[in-house]
């Protein structure tokens, strides 16, 4: 009688309802340790930085058993959480010892509503299980923290007619969570479901526990030990005491040996069965993972009432039509399009719905679509269709949970969990090219090709010279120090893949000085090359080698007939350098002109070059001995002397024989 005048009340308006529920608590005694929580949840919302502090929202959920052997059925205007600090480094955020207080927080009741259980036509197996349902929230700014903070809720006491728990009328209800380091901006998941109110005694019963986490993490479920109170608050003991169990019964047999309990680690989705009647409580911790590590941890306490229920087999996914699978694997850009199809063995109407942050634009766009709600007479369809774009790639699957619900006694449902991993584009293995390179040089970068992509090259202390787009390319590295060749692979559609890279470290060329230019008379020996001619432990190579002692050393000796450039190559073993030095000859060019012939009494004119001074020998018949260019008039054959001097100092003679014909 007394739970169905508090379902009748809770159908009136919400404000009367809150009104309404503070006073009966008031008249029932007002006694908080009394026998009546049957679950809840304990978890955060990082709201910003306000100040130097940091800010949360605080969110407990308390399920309240109202049925008419429940002592406080609804919900208290207020509950309290307590904060603590975390005492040792945050990449053990469940170990260290006992946590120092840092605060209390007071959580006003801000939604409350009665948890109703499945209905059908005429059926009223059920319909006495009563769980009540309170939602409190507040605000706490918290400093700065480099190894987070501990929350911790407790009431006593639960329900006493728990089957699988020691004394669990005199046993308190605990709820935990950690919070990161603060500067770890972090909101723990969100259930977004309520427990199912009763199972069928001897049916395998699937449940949710759909969480949603704000933040992307990676999510890893569990079942734990339900938390009895702490054995202190100030500090709190650490570890929390756990629960005691009945013989029998533990963590991995709730239901005991004979009973089964599933969970499935990255959904959440869990199967029970039990063989026998009763109230069995569980645990479900919820373990939060960024970038491998683990930054959050929150939990899920439920009491799961099993009951006696005429049979009535729960509906089963198809395999047939393209229905059943429940995994899928696709790439950036790629359409999903399938049906899910659930069928109900008794004929059972059917009707299905569908939830996941797949279907929200403000999670991932485009979004996926899905018919929901629908309806059908023992089978019922929703097809999926998701066409996907760049940038829908993530580390963790997508999920979204279908529930199929039939209209037996008691109506049964059956849940099921997609995943659909999306892949991003695949990048290129690796660059091959040299790691270092010579100032000024040009090198070769290349990649595998992948079919149907083009390649987006980035150089950086470097100009990309040419192949922008294809499996290879050309640079020129111009800068001494490092320089970076990162490349990605674009799809066919244009989505890019990640860009891997590779460090270029440019060194600069030896020093290289082949000496000043210098002069020396032919005929003489000169010393080539510079100090030094290049660096310690450098080779040295020097062209042409005509004239000259050693072409291997750093400063040889040369003695050439004509002016030369003499060109040094430096090799550190990596990089190359040359520079150049010019000798000139002097008196290699010095000519006194070719040999003539005339008759007697003629005279021809002499030409001889190669200098700026000149000085003939002998005089005879000869117009001017200082000229380059005297006239000679012998009267006989006379072989003409001239010494020339250049401009470099050098002194050379040549010699003309003019051959006078006698008639």
């Amino acid at each position: 009688m007394k739970e169905q005048l508090l379902k009748k009340l809770i159908s009136n308006n919400t404000m009367f309802k809150k009104l309404f529920y503070f006073f009966l608590f008031l008249i029932i005694g007002g006694n908080l340790f009394a026998s009546h929580l049957v679950g809840g949840s304990l978890g955060y919302e990082y709201v910003g930085k306000v100040g130097v502090n940091y800010r949360y929202k605080l969110i407990l959920v308390v399920y309240n058993n109202c049925d008419a052997f429940s002592q406080v059925p609804l919900p208290v205007p207020s509950q309290n959480v307590a904060v603590y600090d975390h005492d040792i480094t945050a990449s053990n955020p469940m170990g260290g010892g006992n946590k120092a207080f840092v605060t209390n927080v007071n959580l006003l009741l801000v939604d409350s509503h009665f948890v109703e259980p499945p209905t059908s036509s005429g059926c009223a197996v059920g319909q006495a299980v009563c769980i009540y349902k309170g939602v409190y929230e507040a605000i706490v700014d918290l400093p700065l923290s480099f190894k987070g903070y501990h929350l911790y809720f407790t009431n006593f006491a639960r329900n006493a007619a728990i089957t699988n728990l020691l004394n669990p009328g005199g046993t308190a209800m605990s709820f935990h969570a950690y919070i990161p380091p603060t500067l770890v901006n972090n909101s723990s998941p969100v259930f977004s479901d309520d427990p199912v109110p009763f199972l069928c005694v001897n049916d395998t019963v699937s449940i949710l526990n759909t969480a949603i986490d704000p933040d992307g993490d990676q999510l890893i479920f569990s079942f734990v030990t339900p938390m009895d109170a702490a054995a202190t608050t100030n500090p709190l003991s650490w570890p929390i005491t756990p629960t005691s169990y009945n013989a029998g019964y533990s963590t991995p047999f709730p239901f005991g040996v004979a009973g089964y309990s599933f969970i499935a680690g990255a959904t959440g989705l869990t199967q029970y069965m039990s063989p026998t009647l009763g109230n069995y409580v569980v645990a479900v911790e919820i373990r939060e993972i960024r970038n491998g590590q683990l930054i959050g941890v929150s939990r899920r306490d439920l009491q799961l009432l099993v009951i006696a229920c005429p049979p009535n087999p729960a509906p089963n996914l198809s395999a047939s039509g393209g229905s059943g699978t429940t995994q899928y694997v696709i790439n950036e850009c790629d359409a999903l399009t399938f049906p899910i199809t659930f069928v109900d063995a008794n004929g059972d109407s059917l009707s299905l719905s569908t939830s996941g942050q797949v279907f929200d634009t403000s999670f991932v766009n485009p979004a996926a679509t899905i018919d929901s709600l629908v309806l059908g007479d023992s089978t019922v369809t929703a097809n999926f269709n998701w066409q996907t774009a760049c940038g829908t790639a993530q580390a963790l699957p997508y999920l979204f949970t279908v529930s199929a619900t039939d209209n037996g006694c008691p109506p049964k449902t059956t849940n099921v969990v997609y995943q659909i991993t999306v892949n991003p584009p695949t990048p290129p293995d690796s660059i091959v090219g040299p790691p270092l390179i010579c100032q000024y040089s040009n090198a070769t970068y290349t990649v595998d090709t992948i079919s149907g992509f083009t390649f987006n090259w980035t150089i950086t202390n470097g100009n990309l010279l040419s192949g922008q787009g294809s499996t290879s390319v050309n640079v020129n590295w111009p800068n001494v120090g490092a320089g970076t060749v990162s490349v990605n692979a674009v799809s066919d559609c244009g989505c890019p893949s990640a860009t891997i890279d590779t460090t270029i470290t440019i060194i600069p060329a030896p020093d290289a000085d082949a000496g000043n230019d210098t002069n020396l008379c032919l005929g003489d020996t000169i010393q080539i090359g510079g100090s030094p001619t290049g660096p310690l432990g450098t080779t040295f190579l020097w062209t042409p080698s005509t004239n000259m002692n050693n072409p291997a050393i750093a400063n040889p000796l040369v003695w050439p007939n004509t002016t030369t450039n003499y060109i040094v190559t430096i090799d550190n073993g990596t990089c190359t350098s040359m520079d150049t030095v010019v000798v000139t000859v002097g008196s290699a060019s010095i000519n006194a002109g070719a040999d003539t012939s005339f008759c007697v009494g003629d005279s021809t004119q002499l030409n001889a070059v190669g200098g700026i001074d000149y000085h003939w020998t002998p005089s005879i018949g000869l117009s001017d001995t200082t000229i380059a260019n005297p006239i000679a008039n012998p009267i006989v054959t006379t072989t003409y002397y001239v010494t020339v001097t250049d401009s470099l100092g050098c002194i050379g003679t040549d010699s003309v024989i003019v051959t006078v014909n006698t008639i």
